[in-house]
């Protein structure tokens, strides 16, 4: 899948190369995983592996497409992120993210809540806080069970790094074991919008042998 191209491309020309294992996460209007253990793209018994959107991080959370409640993917993905943003307004919750969109909440979408943020819209910084506290829940499980040498987080939502970083490290120094909380890097990948196009390429040939 795109997921595990990306998690590829991060490890043999991305922010992985210096590494032998690592979780990728895909963040756009969903989230989706890669996983690499011992240079080498984990796809798991069924070929399913690294569905990591659908990490259930609060089990009284909204109800995800997926038919469970309170996934990653509801909190911290675009989608999820605008989700929430509307649904504050709706409850009259002031804000900026109005006046940007004269008043058409349908045209709110990540990049508004970006800039919302910049401007320092208490619901859109509530937002993205929110969104880094549920990722780093789910990376603290990542590396509890993986214990990966590093996280690499791709994808347009990584723009707000800045403001939603903070919360994720917070909640992994409160829930990653100790041993290993030091060890694991959580950084941003270096491919950018072509980490799936460079790793689907790589693990073609390695398929082919010349890798």
């Amino acid at each position: 899948n795109d997921a595990n191209s990306a998690a590829f491309g991060e490890k043999w020309r991305g922010a992985g190369r210096r590494v032998n294992s690592l979780v990728c996460l895909t963040m756009g209007t969903g989230i989706g995983g890669g996983i690499i253990l011992n240079g080498e793209v984990w796809r798991g018994a069924h070929g399913m592996s690294g569905e990591i959107g659908h990490i259930t991080v609060n089990p009284e959370g909204p109800k995800c497409n997926c038919g469970n409640y309170g996934c990653l993917e509801s909190y911290s993905s675009a989608t999820g992120m605008v989700r929430s943003a509307i649904g504050s307004i709706k409850k009259g919750t002031r804000t900026i993210l109005l006046r940007l969109t004269t008043g058409e909440i349908k045209k709110i979408d990540a990049k508004l809540i970006h800039e919302a943020a910049i401007k320092g819209d208490r619901l859109s910084l509530n937002i993205l806080k929110e969104a880094g506290m549920y990722l780093g829940i789910a990376i603290a499980n990542l590396m509890n069970i993986l214990n990966p040498d590093m996280i690499v987080l791709t994808g347009a939502v990584t723009g707000s790094w800045d403001f939603f970083m903070p919360a994720a490290q917070l909640e992994v120094r409160k829930r990653a074991l100790k041993t290993i909380v030091g060890r694991t890097r959580i950084v941003k990948g270096k491919l950018r919008g072509t980490a799936g196009i460079v790793g689907a390429a790589g693990i073609a040939w390695r398929q082919s042998g010349h890798i």
